[in-house]
């Protein structure tokens, strides 16, 4: 079965190198495409008006806009230019407590760190940021950090909102004590330990 559904924001990838990225944002127009002997999983309506197809039904073809992540790429086609900042109301402040969607129907719970951020490289905001910038970045509890391309309900709540479809990657990530009494998480499913804070006790 498909990922999305029709009238779905999403971000595709136009590259005609296999190893390429060239994404642009747009809407699901039509799912399973036939055009002449093949069927394309999605047809997608680009912003600029544009009508292309999404080949393949994975994420380096085709992702969920909605999704706070660190893919700098395909978040530069939401960040918006400090002119257009002015008319834009957050919902959140520095501290709020928040979930956020990492994908498809995963969302977790964390605090936004900032306001109009942008992706980092050693401290310093990367250059094809230049005077632009995405509404929210969010510390996860899970220690991770992620930048939130747009301010919707569709990839940022209060915490304490009702999620749809709630599920969870607290299940495959864990954190514990190594044998060195450091705090790490675990991937369960790759089976990767990397540090972590520790959890937050009242």
């Amino acid at each position: 079965s498909l990922r999305f559904t029709q009238g779905q924001r999403v971000a595709v990838n136009l590259s005609p190198r296999s190893n390429g990225f060239l994404w642009k944002a747009g809407k699901i127009e039509k799912l399973s495409h036939v055009q002449g002997d093949q069927k394309i999983p999605y047809l997608v309506r680009l912003d600029d008006g544009r009508l292309c197809g999404a080949p393949e039904d994975h994420d380096e073809c085709v992702r969920l806009a909605a999704r706070a992540c660190l893919a700098t790429r395909v978040l530069r086609l939401f960040a918006l230019p400090e002119g257009e900042r002015k008319d834009v109301r957050l919902r959140f402040l520095e501290g709020d407590r928040v979930a956020v969607q990492l994908d498809l129907g995963i969302w977790e719970e964390g605090v936004v760190i900032e306001t109009w951020a942008k992706p980092e490289k050693n401290g310093k905001p990367l250059k094809t940021w230049d005077g632009v910038s995405v509404p929210y970045k969010v510390r996860l509890d899970l220690g991770d950090k992620v930048l939130v391309p747009f301010d919707s309900d569709d990839v940022i709540r209060p915490e304490a909102a009702v999620h749809p479809q709630k599920d969870t990657m607290a299940s495959r990530f864990l954190k514990r004590q190594n044998s060195d009494g450091q705090w790490v998480c675990v991937d369960t499913r790759s089976g990767v330990e990397r540090p972590c804070a520790a959890p937050e006790t009242d």
